[in-house]
């Protein structure tokens, strides 16, 4: 899976699970982990905690255990 396919998978799930419209997934992005060291676990990392807390009133840290 190319990682725009997990970008559009995540804002779908995101859009879905919170009830929010896919304006408000604006600024959220993944970022592949290019530490060679750790690399060939996949990491895979995404700022929507921090984007959506706001404006969902909601900390970052819930708003991540629920994704």
């Amino acid at each position: 899976m190319q990682i725009n396919q997990l970008e559009q998978a995540l804002l779908a799930f995101i859009t879905e699970a919170f009830s929010i419209t896919p304006e408000q997934t604006a600024g959220i992005a993944l970022t592949l982990n290019t530490d060679e060291s750790k690399q060939a676990f996949g990491d895979i990392t995404t700022n929507a905690a921090m984007v959506l807390a706001k404006p969902l009133g909601k900390s970052p840290r819930d708003i991540a255990q629920e994704i």
